[in-house]
């Protein structure tokens, strides 16, 4: 059937094998079919055979659309493409339509090509798209200047707009996702700055860890207040590993204020309680493990991305698994234990250390104090934990004398809407008494709505020697207002004793 292939296919659709296949086949028969010398039998057969033939064997059925979007009108047959999308590739890579067009046509209507230029047309196709970097975007570039960026910081610590005071950081300025991205980073970078001399302010100093580099040198900052040595009360946080060193949520820094978002009305509040003379605050940086070698700093895996790039389109700064990080503070596993470390190192071994932890650096912290119970059980005198999801503690904790401090001087503040405080379903599962945090979405928001109750309980173990935790019911963590529990015991004087709930049967359950 080869003599009824046509040398050269000029069909009005996409070409392929099939295509070639059917279309052979097609005019071989309507070859025997006009053929008046051959017999009626054999042309009557081919008739027949070419009826039976389905209809989308014919090449005005196949409908050219186009590779990218799937349009079926104006397809440019040379480049399967329809003319808008070809004008959008065109337009972003710095090419010319027409221009590609006119030269496969001339290669067309030309002599026929050498045997070096075949498929010239198709390698021009190719040549088209290449990625020109003197025609890419620049990479968007916004200064970390509040007042350049339309903001200003009003009486009420809040970041509002300077055209409009009322309206809060407006992120969605652009549908580019590197816009948005280096806008919210010039943003965080003015908030940063915002927030180092006010903790300064507030006693606590910037500390390089580890202890013996240089400013230059790959180190991790955390915030150690200046009397740590001579303090009798510890007090060290542990927050999320996606945050910034002092800031709990940007969210709320936006919302609500910079010291709300922040670890300053936190440590604020510790140093005026009853003990806070004594009191010493440690924070930790769970957030910045990345070393930035051009910039000499510790930054964030968001930070890290919002570096500046050759063009707008270019792909993240590769990370090196060595040169970009600190020895010692690899993980967040490790960063736990090295300011463990500079905590046993420059405090008084008889200074008494409250723990608090949120997500991560909630369970990094308490498996670390598992590991290590004999060097601490001395010192550690009450943990609060904040988490926005069920951990099964009892499973993971082996020691069982620190298993025993978790139930008796340990809380954990979950996701939830009911009032801070509201004791709920999990002892089962966390193994100490569980409340509400009074935030219902974010993990990252439990912090700012729940740490005054945190300082409460700290207050209250430092107050009562011997003080242990009353038992509430123990039972499955659910969602919903079923999570709400009762004391088990009601013998002791606090504040929880006279909280009643009446959320029925389920909500109730049983009480001794």
């Amino acid at each position: 059937m080869s003599q009824f292939r046509a040398k050269k296919l000029d069909l009005g659709c996409f070409v392929n094998a099939r295509v070639i296949r059917d279309h052979t086949k097609r005019q071989a028969l309507r070859y025997i079919i006009r053929n008046t010398t051959l017999p009626q039998r054999a042309r009557a057969a081919a008739q027949l055979q070419l009826s039976q033939m389905h209809c989308y064997t014919r090449s005005t059925q196949v409908n050219n659309r186009c590779i990218e979007g799937g349009k079926s009108r104006g397809v440019l047959k040379d480049f399967r493409m329809a003319r808008s999308l070809l004008d959008v590739f065109s337009s972003h890579f710095g090419c010319l339509r027409w221009k590609a067009i006119f030269l496969v046509l001339e290669r067309r209507v030309g002599e026929p090509p050498a045997e070096k230029d075949r498929g010239r047309a198709w390698r021009f196709h190719i040549d088209m798209f290449r990625r020109l970097s003197s025609s890419l975007p620049k990479d968007p570039e916004f200064p970390a200047d509040l007042e350049k960026l339309g903001y200003y910081v009003n009486a009420e610590d809040q970041i509002r707009s300077i055209e409009k005071p009322d309206q809060e950081f407006h992120y969605f300025i652009s549908k580019n996702e590197r816009v948005l991205e280096l806008q919210r980073e010039a943003m965080d970078s003015c908030i940063r700055a915002n927030v180092v001399p006010r903790f300064a302010s507030l006693g606590l100093d910037t500390i390089p860890l580890p202890l013996n580099a240089r400013l230059s040198e790959p180190h991790v900052p955390i915030l150690a207040s200046s009397n740590i040595s001579t303090a009798k009360c510890i007090l060290v946080y542990f927050g999320e590993s996606d945050q910034d060193l002092g800031l709990f949520a940007y969210r709320v820094v936006g919302q609500e204020a910079i010291a709300a978002g922040s670890a300053l009305n936190f440590v604020s509040d510790a140093l005026k309680s009853e003990k806070g003379k004594e009191t010493a605050v440690v924070i930790s940086n769970l957030g910045q493990l990345v070393w930035y070698r051009r910039g000499a700093r510790a930054m964030t895996i968001r930070s890290w991305n919002a570096l500046p790039r050759k063009n707008g389109v270019s792909g993240v700064m590769r990370r090196d698994p060595i040169k970009n990080r600190v020895q010692g503070h690899e993980n967040v596993s490790e960063h736990v234990k090295r300011v463990f470390e500079f905590i046993h190192q420059k405090t008084d071994k008889a200074a008494k250390i409250d723990v608090v932890g949120i997500s991560e650096g909630a369970e990094e912290s308490v498996k670390y104090l598992d590991a290590n119970w004999d060097l601490w059980k001395a010192r550690v005198r009450a943990a609060c934990i904040g988490l926005g999801y069920l951990w099964q503690v009892g499973e993971e904790v082996q020691e069982p004398t620190f298993k025993e401090f978790w139930a008796k001087r340990a809380r954990a503040y979950l996701i939830h809407n009911e009032p801070v405080g509201t004791p709920l379903l999990g002892r089962e599962t966390i193994g100490c008494n569980c409340f509400s945090s009074g935030e219902a979405k974010h993990t990252e928001c439990i912090m700012p709505h729940a740490y005054k109750s945190m300082l409460e309980f700290f207050q209250l173990v430092h107050n009562i020697p011997g003080y242990e935790e009353k038992e509430t019911n123990a039972g499955v963590a659910t969602d919903g207002p079923e999570m709400i529990v009762k004391w088990v015991n009601s013998d002791q004087d606090t504040a929880a004793d006279l909280i009643t709930f009446s959320m029925g049967d389920e909500a109730r359950g049983e009480v001794s």
